[in-house]
């Protein structure tokens, strides 16, 4: 049962990370183009500003051969064309100044700046969406290498039930790694989920905010044109504002078949909203615990008492851990499902036990005073002579549940 809910989970999830990469991979790649476009639009105005003073200059040089308007005899309408071509010249070398420092504002002022604060959150978001994939990417190859040891052990277990050897390795403790993996995986995608959206947001902010600017920059050129050489640029000026800026659309992403899946699977095309509803399939539900609860166990050479958690399983391990274990992941029961709910608070990974006692011809011994011990069997081999058997204590606050316990533990031991 656990092989097929690891087949429909990591289908589903390695499918949202596919998807939510294809997303950054298209916000970032556009963002190189925007940036491409804003240099060019830049060169573009430096080239056109050259040109412009470049004819001034040939003007200029041109005006200094014609005589003033005193040093000849001709009509009073001739004399003041030449005057006025005078006053031209006088004030061209002002006018190329200040055309060289508008331009140079337009450039240097606006559209860097506006390039410059669209490349450092482009730059900041994509370091934050690698460094999260790369965790994400680990994630992904811890699970399927769990899974594939949750795997071995099952068939382990059953070949050594088949040959009546002892069990030695448990097979709860192996599902509740590969469980607890899955769900901070889950969990971690749903950051990855709300992180992507941030940059989705943040791309459609910045491209609006770039398209601005360009049409801006363009419209101060003209102006700055116009006034320097008195040229009509109203239809450039009504394309320009007539002109749309490009719309950020999710469906030209996502192909056809990813959307369908969007629609028929999660009732939604925001792949944003439909993976932060998305519910961890059920994992099967399973009788691998016998026993759980806190218990006291005795520490160090001084015989200190501390409060840990133990969990006794059906095939003979008693795993004590310092807290409960799936204290962070939030679980409900249904039938024969356990549903895991996504909780921002789960530990990422899977706190392995302190000790763990194999009870498979163990000595249990009990104290009147509430606590028993147990001594697990000496281990068959070449170093078995030289190892004592190893030791554990562990003690109870009630009747009830020292008795509980003892006699879940000695049930197992016998079998």
């Amino acid at each position: 049962m656990l092989k097929l809910w690891e087949d429909e989970r990591n289908t589903k999830l390695a499918w949202q990370k596919r998807i939510l990469e294809s997303l950054a991979s298209y916000i970032f790649t556009r963002a190189v183009r925007s940036k491409e476009t804003s240099v060019a639009v830049g060169k573009y105005l430096k080239d056109h500003a050259e040109a412009d003073i470049s004819y001034a200059i040939q003007l200029k040089s041109q005006l200094i051969y014609l005589p003033s308007s005193s040093s000849i005899n001709t009509s009073s309408s001739l004399k003041s064309s030449l005057a006025m071509l005078s006053q031209i010249q006088s004030n061209l070398s002002n006018t190329f100044k200040n055309l060289a420092q508008g331009i140079e504002q337009i450039i240097n002022t606006k559209l860097a700046a506006n390039l410059m604060e669209y490349e450092n959150e482009i730059s900041e978001a994509n370091s934050k969406c690698q460094t999260v994939l790369n965790e994400l990417n680990f994630m992904f190859t811890k699970a399927d290498k769990n899974f594939r040891e949750y795997m071995n052990v099952c068939s382990s277990q059953d070949a050594q039930i088949a040959k009546q050897k002892s069990v030695t390795t448990c097979r709860w403790l192996c599902e509740s790694r590969y469980i607890i993996t899955i769900l901070s995986l889950s969990n971690m995608l749903f950051s990855y989920t709300g992180l992507v959206k941030i940059c989705w947001e943040m791309l459609k902010r910045l491209e609006n905010s770039r398209v601005a600017c360009v049409k801006d920059c363009l419209f101060s050129f003209l102006t700055l044109h116009n006034s320097v050489f008195r040229q009509s640029t109203e239809d450039v000026a009504m394309i320009l504002q007539e002109m749309p800026s490009e719309i950020v659309e999710m469906n030209k992403i996502l192909n056809t078949d990813d959307l369908e899946i969007l629609r028929n699977e999660y009732s939604c095309e925001d792949p944003f909203d439909s993976f932060k509803n998305y519910i961890l399939p059920q994992v099967p539900k399973k009788n691998l615990i016998v026993k759980e609860g806190f218990i006291e166990r005795e520490t160090g050479v001084f015989k200190v008492w501390k409060t840990s958690y133990a969990v006794l399983t059906i095939d003979k391990f008693l795993h004590v851990f310092n807290d409960n274990p799936y204290k962070d992941v939030e679980t409900e029961t249904i039938d024969e499902a356990i549903i895991i709910k996504k909780s921002p608070n789960s530990g990422r990974e899977f706190h392995e036990p302190i000790n763990s006692c194999y009870l498979s011809k163990a000595n249990i011994i009990e104290n009147e005073e509430l606590y028993f011990e147990i001594i697990e069997a000496k281990q068959i081999g070449l170093l078995s002579k030289l190892s004592a058997p190893r030791r554990s204590v562990f003690k109870l606050n009630t009747l009830k549940d020292f008795l509980d316990w003892a006699f879940a533990i000695k049930q197992l031991a016998l079998l």
